[in-house]
């Protein structure tokens, strides 16, 4: 992140902080433009807030800038912030799993069921509210990106008076994304690097089902705080794409590090959490990642297509025999 000059930090200790959360199905390109738009000046990538009292505590994972959490001085001063009389983490990682679970999703999305949860939330999403206060105090960030993708956390930022949240949907083919999931995956930045992101095509795509319809049940388009964004486009033209975004969303902008239409030179960052690329610095090719069209067996198509298909086909995805 490039700080902003000092008169361009935030000042005002009441005042809201902007938090640009990315919601929506894993593996659909979160990392990519969270990673691109955390070069932009005043913005800050924290990566996936929703695991900071989860692994990420408990097993010390690896920050974006090679250190691990307890050991990275941005962290530490934003923890000794947030909470100078200290936190307790297992408390907060059980209050995050019982408000947000994948299965209280469809009952959120009923408002008197919503305001019910919420309310059962309240000193959970206080506490909650310290945490992005610190971090845009420590950072000096104008601008958050949260990548969690977490539709119910998303929700309960939402409803945070501290918290003026604008909401990334990004979405991509679901075929893809189960081929992307069975593709295993070493998670490098735990203590024991053995663990691998797996997930079955029938997992992922109920998955990638009920997460998208609860982003568009929890908030609606169109509006100027919610942009939908489709992985495919933002691979194909990932700088007018995302800064068109930014722009439907009311929010700062600037130039992003590509150094050609398809290549991004990207900095060492502090993102707590996400897919290991996060990890990754220096030229990065952007291109589309359409191997499922080869090597996603037929078997695995008809799953998707069967737990998907009236959401994939709203998104624009079509079924063509022999593709």
């Amino acid at each position: 992140m490039t700080p902003l000059p000092d008169d361009a930090r935030p000042t005002a200790v009441g005042s809201a902080v902007k938090v640009l959360y990315i919601a929506g199905w894993q593996r659909s390109g979160s990392t990519l433009a969270a990673n691109l738009m955390g070069e932009l000046p005043g913005y800050f990538h924290a990566g996936e807030l929703y695991y900071l009292w989860d692994y990420v505590w408990h097993d010390n994972t690896l920050c974006g800038c090679g250190r691990r959490f307890h050991d990275c001085p941005l962290w530490s001063a934003v923890i000794a912030t947030a909470y100078p009389e200290g936190v307790d983490a297992d408390w907060m990682r059980a209050a995050a799993t019982d408000t947000t679970r994948t299965r209280r999703m469809a009952g959120l999305a009923w408002p008197a069921s919503r305001e019910r949860r919420l309310a059962e939330a309240e000193t959970f999403r206080r506490s909650l509210d310290r945490v992005y206060r610190a971090i845009a105090t420590v950072t000096g960030a104008a601008v958050i990106i949260d990548s969690s993708k977490w539709p119910s956390y998303g929700l309960l930022l939402d409803a945070s008076s501290a918290v003026d949240l604008r909401v990334l949907h990004l979405v991509r083919d679901p075929r893809a994304v189960a081929h992307s999931w069975l593709r295993r995956k070493q998670l490098i930045d735990r203590p024991d690097q053995h663990l691998e992101m797996y997930r079955s095509p029938a997992a992922s795509s109920a998955r990638w089902l009920v997460w998208n319809l609860a982003v568009e049940a929890y908030w609606r388009e169109p509006s100027d705080d919610v942009v939908r964004l489709r992985y495919e486009d933002l691979v194909a033209a990932p700088g007018r794409e995302l800064l068109a975004a930014l722009e439907r969303l009311g929010l700062p902008a600037g130039s992003l590090p590509l150094v050609s239409s398809h290549e991004a030179r990207l900095g060492p960052n502090h993102t707590v959490s996400g897919n290991p690329d996060r990890l990754r610095h220096g030229v990065t090719r952007i291109r589309s990642d359409d191997e499922w069209r080869r090597s996603l067996p037929v078997r695995h198509r008809l799953t998707v297509d069967a737990l998907t298909l009236p959401l994939m086909w709203r998104y624009g995805y079509r079924v063509r025999v022999g593709v």
